[in-house]
């Protein structure tokens, strides 16, 4: 009997818990409860996908080229590469860097370079034209680095001195081409 309510101590029968059923139902609430506990920081810890895909696009633009990267290839590889038309100045290679490549051939002479085109020769910047002749123009075969900003915005095929242009790796195109309008077509 409690001295203070004056009512008996003892818990009736049909509350003392022998009943398996209530026992069951007791051991899956406090699995319920644990299992939240245990989920509930986890959720505040995630990260979102777009900000992870902008953390990717973001170390993707910034990183600058290896040394020794190609600026151009026979043949298409991991980076990110264009079409180029290909030409001979002094029976060396020369390629055309200027963006629209339909205005690197000579509109009356599909063989040799427009003039004004800027191109590639030796590792030095030319422009078709005024003593500088571009011959045996061809297309459909070397593929130039295609360089962007730090937004990961298409810029040049030739960043011409432009330190903040980087070429990227195709692999880092699918970060930053979701969410940019692409020049490549």
């Amino acid at each position: 009997m409690s001295e203070v309510t004056g009512q008996s101590d003892t818990i009736p029968e049909s509350t003392a818990g022998d009943d398996p059923r209530d026992n069951a139902k007791r051991a899956a609430r406090r699995r319920l409860l644990l299992g939240a506990a245990a989920v509930l920081p986890s959720v505040y810890t995630l990260k979102s996908g777009a900000q992870t895909a902008v953390a990717s696009a973001i170390a993707c633009t910034t990183r600058p080229a290896p040394l020794g990267l190609q600026r151009f290839t026979a043949a298409d590889d991991a980076w990110v590469r264009k079409h180029v038309y290909k030409g001979q100045l002094a029976n060396d290679d020369a390629y055309c860097v200027t963006w629209t490549q339909t205005s690197c051939v000579d509109p009356m002479n599909a063989t040799k370079a427009n003039p004004g085109s800027v191109w590639m020769h030796a590792g030095s910047r030319v422009y078709a034209g005024s003593g500088t002749n571009i011959t045996k123009v061809t297309s459909g075969g070397p593929y130039g680095l295609v360089y962007v900003d730090k937004m990961g915005t298409v810029k040049t095929l030739d960043p011409n001195g432009d330190t903040s242009l980087n070429p990227v790796v195709d692999s880092c195109w699918a970060s930053i081409a979701g969410r940019n309008q692409s020049l490549l077509g």
